[in-house]
């Protein structure tokens, strides 16, 4: 580097040449186009549809352990002796329904944490693995309190995907693809809100002999196994090649150049050579030092990456608060739904009910379902 075009050039014997400054400054450039280059990521490839699917299975299996009970809700609590007759077993049955959601509040963000510490595939296994195990234990459970507390731990807190679900489906889908990713696995939930209810209608206290919960939720634990093993043959290799993508920042920042060679602009490269050119008297004052001595109202061109600590929202900002309403909103009316619509549907007539078996009431909560599903599919489709 010439003499006057490095950050002691003020001290140097001679000026350089107009020339060999521009060329200086030049190299300057072409090096951090380079080094910018290889900051960024490798492009994405574009997501399979296998690989969708086997998200779309993954939001299958959390779904249907949620919409399955509510045909049989009732009347398992009536058959367990938790309830006197279907006419007040709607307390024990709200209870059942919303177990799985009051354990999710405080492990939310613990789970976005397990996936920043040890990756989402992992996260997604370990909650399809808790879906399979609650699954079974609640199917076979007697006792109330262990009924709750299986839905509640397994079914609940140990089942991250809700919190996981933009996360996942960001990762699969990369920048360009993630918002089709996302509406086509949020789609799925429709098409296992439509066969959910009727395999646990229809299924519950098939088996002479067993517990009367337990086919409806052997159906689910097989569901989460199937999936666990769809995920593993198409995320696995996924998020392993994330994670070999990822590129060593040491490694290529050792040989980066010094910031008083990036930050010069071609704007601003002739009134650098003209500086350079100058006397040596002259040079103290105007030389093309960066480390601060820089004509004061250069702008840097090139700065180091900048690193985003988070979305860009305040915790507590109108925006983040305007998307807790509206989940919380949403959760309410599908709960009201799905919770008290079936319990009047069980109710006797005495009560005010239409007193349906859980065979009927299940194939009436599949049916309803079939308008959520025609929506999915043409939200889906927009572009």
């Amino acid at each position: 580097m010439p003499p006057s075009c490095g950050p002691r050039g003020a001290a140097s014997s001679a000026a350089a040449a107009p020339d060999e400054c521009r060329v200086e400054l030049a190299r300057a450039d072409g090096e951090a186009e380079r080094i910018d280059a290889n900051d960024r990521p490798p492009p994405l490839a574009h997501a399979s549809p296998l690989a969708i699917a086997s998200l779309g299975l993954v939001n299958g299996a959390h779904f249907f352990t949620i919409c399955s009970v509510f045909p049989y809700a009732g009347f398992l609590a009536v058959d367990n002796g938790w309830a006197r007759d279907v006419d007040s077993a709607g307390y024990v049955a709200g209870f059942l329904a919303t177990a799985t959601v009051i354990a999710r509040i405080p492990t939310s963000v613990l789970w976005g944490y397990a996936a920043d510490r040890w990756g989402w595939y992992p996260a997604v296994q370990l909650s399809l693995a808790s879906l399979a195990i609650g699954s079974l234990c609640f199917g076979v459970a007697r006792p109330l309190w262990l009924a709750l507390l299986s839905r509640c731990i397994f079914l609940g807190g140990l089942n991250g995907w809700p919190a996981l679900t933009g996360l996942v489906c960001g990762e699969v889908g990369g920048e360009a693809e993630q918002a089709k990713v996302l509406s086509r696995v949020i789609g799925s939930g429709p098409i296992f809100a439509l066969i959910g209810p009727a395999i646990g209608g229809w299924t519950y206290g098939l088996v002479e002999g067993l517990p009367p919960a337990l086919p409806p939720n052997i159906f689910g634990a097989a569901l989460a196994v199937v999936t666990m093993v769809a995920a593993h043959f198409q995320l696995s290799p996924m998020h392993r090649g994330r994670l070999s993508t990822a590129a060593p920042v040491s490694e290529e920042k050792s040989d980066a150049l010094p910031m008083e060679l990036v930050v010069a602009t071609e704007s601003t490269q002739d009134d650098d050579a003209d500086k350079c050119a100058t006397t040596h008297a002259d040079a103290a004052e105007h030389t093309c030092k960066s480390d601060g001595a820089m004509s004061g109202d250069r702008p840097a061109a090139r700065a180091a990456p900048a690193t985003h600590s988070g979305c860009g929202l305040s915790f507590m900002s109108a925006e983040l608060l305007l998307v807790f309403l509206y989940r919380a909103t949403g959760g309410l009316v599908m709960y009201m739904i799905w919770d008290v619509f079936p319990l009047f549907c069980i109710a006797s007539r005495s009560a005010g009910g239409l007193e349906l078996s859980h065979e009927a009431l299940g194939t009436l909560l599949s049916a309803a379902a079939v308008v959520q599903v025609r929506a999915s599919r043409v939200d889906t489709k927009r572009p």
